[in-house]
Order: structure tokens, then C-alpha cells, then sequence
């Protein structure tokens, strides 16, 4: 089993994006064909339950300011609401994950299909490097909710479940 990593990390550079596409369906045909890759790690940072869409306006902008801020609110989660038992989807920005899973996932997954007639494993791992008002260690209902509201954005986005967390 060959695993990778799925770094949106790659487009935090003005045009990365472009170099990106360029190498893509090569990247993905070596990562499956001559490595063997068939799980991927899709990163879910804790900031994602938050009002504010950071990601979002750093993809539209393109600026200092914009992935400074980004930067700083990646790992700064806010409550979506009192009640974890209910999920609040104007409190949750997925718009990074979306990223993820256009530019890296489906195209890894069709390849895996193609090549070998394979299912690519895919699973979520949250991410949390800052210290916040609101932590979802402290509260694991809120966390539960965070989860569950990442893997209905995927099914109901993407079409699929992920196979782990």
C-alpha cells in the first residue's frame, strides 16, 4: 500500500496552480503506476469551522495580506454555534478541502480506477497547531460535529465517503 499526502500547500503561490496542471495527470500516472499509491491523506485544519473563509479570500486575491491572514486563522477554529448536536453549515468553510479534492484526489482516484482498477483509500487527518479560544480537543461532542460536518461537505459534494480519519 503507497501512501501520499494532499498539500493544498502547493497552491499558496501566485500561478503555482498553473505549474501544478502542467505535471498533474504525469504526477498522478508515477504516483500510482511506479510507486503505488493508493491511499491519500487529505488534511482538515481545525480553522475550517469558522465564519470567515480565509482560504477563500487568499485564492481570490493572491496577495501578501490575504495568505498572511490565511496563515494566522488556519489553525483558529470558531464555534459554529452553542450546540454541537447541531450543524450550522454557514459556520464551517470547506473551500480549502474542495481545493484538495479537485486538484489532487479525483484526479489520483481516476488514475487508480484506470490503471489498475483500484479504490483510492481516502481519509481525512485534522489538523490543529494553535492554541484558540475555542479548541475542539477540549470538547470531543464539538469535535464529533466538526468530523461529521467535513464528511456530509464531501458526500454531498463530492460524491463519496472517506474510508478513515
Amino acid at each position: 500500500m503507497g501512501q501520499a499526502g494532499a498539500q493544498a500547500d502547493l497552491f499558496y503561490q501566485t500561478n503555482m496552480e498553473d505549474h501544478y496542471l502542467q505535471y498533474r495527470d504525469t504526477l498522478m500516472h508515477l504516483l500510482v503506476n511506479e510507486v503505488g499509491g493508493n491511499m491519500i491523506q487529505v488534511e482538515l485544519r481545525c480553522g475550517q469551522e469558522n465564519s470567515t473563509d480565509y482560504w477563500q479570500i487568499f485564492w481570490e486575491n493572491q496577495d501578501a495580506m490575504s495568505r498572511t491572514n490565511f496563515a494566522n486563522n488556519a489553525y483558529v477554529p470558531v464555534n459554529d454555534n452553542a450546540d454541537p448536536y447541531s450543524i450550522n453549515a454557514s459556520g464551517f468553510q470547506f473551500s480549502e478541502m474542495d481545493s484538495t479534492i479537485s486538484q489532487v484526489v479525483l484526479p489520483l482516484k481516476q488514475e487508480l480506477a484506470t490503471s489498475k482498477g483500484e479504490s483510492l483509500y481516502v481519509y481525512l487527518n485534522y489538523v490543529d497547531w494553535a492554541s484558540s479560544a475555542f479548541e475542539h480537543r477540549a470538547d470531543t461532542a464539538e469535535y464529533a460535529e466538526f468530523i461529521e460536518a467535513a464528511i456530509e461537505h464531501i458526500y454531498n459534494t463530492w460524491g463519496f465517503y472517506v474510508d478513515g480519519i
